[in-house]
């Protein structure tokens, strides 16, 4: 996944905005990103997994803990991998258990990301003029 920081700014021609516009443009084009991929995400499931994920994503540890032992008993294993991926243990429940759930339900999920960021992108280039401005 393309990383929204400096760099990109850099790549986009943003580097010219003052250190609040940037950290604003940056905090939007995240929050833009997500409602997509939510939203796209959403096509594909039914009411009951939409319920599903939101509960998941509500981020209780302990219903999340739950879940996995009920859905996933070996989960460990995933907690395992993703803490070698940076994930600090106060998140780690919560990001094995979204992880697990987007992996039985949304296969496609790194692909949706993928898309809805490279759609959302080229929508910035092709309208910098009128955003940086």
């Amino acid at each position: 996944m393309k990383q929204f920081d400096e760099m990109f700014l850099a790549e986009i021609g943003a580097t010219h905005l003052s250190k609040c516009r940037k950290d604003k443009l940056l905090s939007a084009i995240c929050e833009e990103l997500e409602i997509r991929v939510g939203n796209r995400m959403a096509e594909g499931l039914s009411e009951e997994q939409i319920d599903a994920f939101e509960q998941i994503i509500d981020n209780d540890a302990d219903m999340n803990k739950e879940w996995l032992l009920a859905h996933h008993p070996n989960y460990q294993a995933t907690c395992r991998m993703l803490k070698k991926k940076g994930i600090g243990d106060s998140d780690l429940i919560n990001e094995t258990a979204s992880f697990l759930w987007l992996e039985c339900n949304r296969p496609d999920y790194p692909q949706i990301v993928m898309e809805c960021q490279d759609e959302l992108i080229k929508e910035i280039i092709e309208c910098k003029g009128l955003i940086f401005d």
